[in-house]
């Protein structure tokens, strides 16, 4: 799990499906390849690169990929975020972490969209 989140490009992959998925697309279901993509413009990776990274996330059991008609649906695995949270918040070489604060740097924040807020300031 945490080999796969060593790589910069499959770690910022993931947070855009954990914190920008449901923010942004408001859609439970998660979000596509496509969707991903898009809002992973700033790594210029390619198509192949993306699916690539993804495989790698999905084999680590960090996300779900379910094929719905012609999309293939991204979410996270809920117990794989479950468990990096109880791990970096029981961790005792990290005393001044603090995990409930982390998503607001995952980088798909904006002005109208503060996660910690829920946007409404």
């Amino acid at each position: 799990m945490f080999k796969a989140l060593g790589d910069p490009n499959r770690l910022r992959l993931f947070q855009i499906i954990a914190c920008c998925g449901l923010k942004q697309w408001k859609d439970e279901r998660g979000m596509t390849v496509s969707q991903v993509m898009a809002e992973s413009a700033e790594l210029d990776l390619g198509r192949s690169n993306v699916s690539f990274h993804l495989k790698e996330l999905r084999i680590a059991g960090l996300i779900h990929m379910e094929r719905q008609g012609k999309f293939v649906i991204c979410t996270t695995n809920a117990e794989a975020v479950s468990y990096l949270r109880h791990y970096f918040s029981s961790c005792q070489c990290m005393p001044n972490a603090d995990v409930r604060d982390s998503d607001a740097t995952c980088g798909c924040m904006n002005e109208n969209n503060d996660h910690s807020t829920g946007g409404t300031e």
